[in-house]
């Protein structure tokens, strides 16, 4: 029997997903420390218009043989098409388009690259961490691992395989959108988005989705570098950020217009995409460990003193007195070379949320997720998952796999 390429299984025939919708069913909700996009600035949000649809370097993967025949179809009956919840509409997503991006992942990248559903929970820096209270955990609804193919899998190293996050989201049908969506998607809202982004900066990773029964929201998260003189962005210091919006200035941009609700209108520039940010190049592949990511413990507090178990000698020689206090401000000036400080990344908010969406009712939707997929794959290998300075693309990472060689 003729066996389907891999481009044949990430074609979506029409009506494979599709949802009903009982009368009375409630819209996902969102807890409130998702509310608002962890973000620095208003025209942060941009579309992500270097996302490269169909590129040539994985065309090669997609006249590989899959495992069932040209006419295959998932066997879907009618009360999975429920819409009755989240899990209903990820179940859903997991027999069909998760399944189909799961097939071509493996004929592509058998080493244990696939979409799984959460394993366990993670914690989280959340509102309550940055304000003094113990960390929240979280539990996504899907990752992206890459490794560890063994047949039992190590689930103490899973935080070392997360390569994309993501989460499913229960929306209004096309006939009832929820109103505010945010620019570029069909139906969905910022709180959405905010969830998913935390998850990222949990674990400074700078991809990620959302997966709602309308459509797919892939992005990626950018972070520049704070200048010398700038304090970094973080949510400790949203406050100072008010009260500076409030003085006379040259950079001056209009308010939100409700402070309670961001309309698609209130992200300015979203429409002129990601062209003023710079692609990778090779002076942005870490050479060395420069941030920890604490995802098993709380972060340290702001500074420790390490104390000698008996006093000290003290010396009034400057050159002699040794320097034993720990800081974790990156930008703090001219520390010997004997203080060590860790930056919890988990701190600094993202600079540009890249968002690209595709509805889930088109035929290519699965080949989008996997492009997306692939090029995390691609970002792992090279050491540029984590959320740096520059945007990734396929062409990108291409010339700079060709400059390495």
């Amino acid at each position: 029997m003729k066996k389907a390429t891999i481009r044949q299984i990430l074609r979506i025939p029409h009506g494979e997903i599709g949802f009903n919708y009982p009368e009375g069913f409630k819209t996902s909700t969102t807890d409130k420390k998702y509310e608002r996009l962890r973000i620095e600035q208003r025209r942060g949000l941009r579309r992500w218009t270097c996302f490269e649809e169909n590129p040539d370097c994985l065309l090669s993967y997609l006249r590989q043989p899959s495992p069932y025949p040209v006419h295959w179809r998932p066997q879907i009956v009618s009360w999975q098409r429920l819409a009755t919840s989240e899990r209903m509409v990820q179940d859903l997503y997991a027999s069909t388009l998760i399944h189909r991006v799961n097939v071509a992942l493996h004929a592509t990248i058998p080493s244990g690259l696939a979409i799984i559903g959460t394993p366990k929970h993670f914690p989280s820096l959340g509102t309550e961490a940055s304000k003094g209270g113990r960390n929240p955990s979280v539990a996504p609804d899907w990752v992206v691992v890459y490794g560890d193919p063994d047949d039992v899998p190590v689930l103490e190293i899973i935080d070392t395989k997360v390569i994309v996050w993501g989460d499913t989201k229960l929306r209004k049908d096309p006939c009832g959108r929820f109103r505010d969506p945010l620019p570029g998607t069909t139906d969905c809202p910022e709180s959405h988005l905010a969830q998913v982004v935390q998850y990222c900066l949990d674990s400074n990773v700078r991809f990620g989705f959302v997966l709602t029964n309308n459509e797919l929201v892939v992005f990626q998260l950018v972070r520049t570098i704070s200048e010398p003189e700038e304090r970094p962005h973080t949510r400790s210091s949203q406050l100072d950020m008010l009260i500076l919006q409030m003085l006379p200035s040259d950079r001056y941009e209009p308010e939100f217009s409700s402070p309670m609700r961001r309309g698609a209108a209130d992200w300015l520039d979203f429409e002129d995409g990601d062209e003023a940010i710079p692609f990778v190049s090779n002076e942005d592949i870490p050479q060395e460990e420069k941030a920890v990511v604490y995802l098993d413990s709380s972060p340290p507090l702001p500074a420790t003193l390490n104390l000698p178990s008996s006093p000290p000698q003290l010396s009034l020689d400057p050159e002699e007195t040794p320097r034993r206090i720990r800081f974790r401000c990156p930008m703090t000036p001219e520390l010997s070379s004997e203080t060590s400080y860790h930056t919890d990344v988990r701190e600094e908010d993202a600079t540009y949320v890249l968002i690209k969406s595709c509805p889930a009712e088109k035929e290519t939707v699965a080949r989008r997720l996997f492009e997306f997929c692939m090029l995390a794959k691609w970002a792992k290998d090279l050491n540029l998952l984590s959320i740096g300075p520059s945007k990734l693309s396929f062409s990108a990472l291409e010339n700079l796999s060709s400059q390495s060689e």
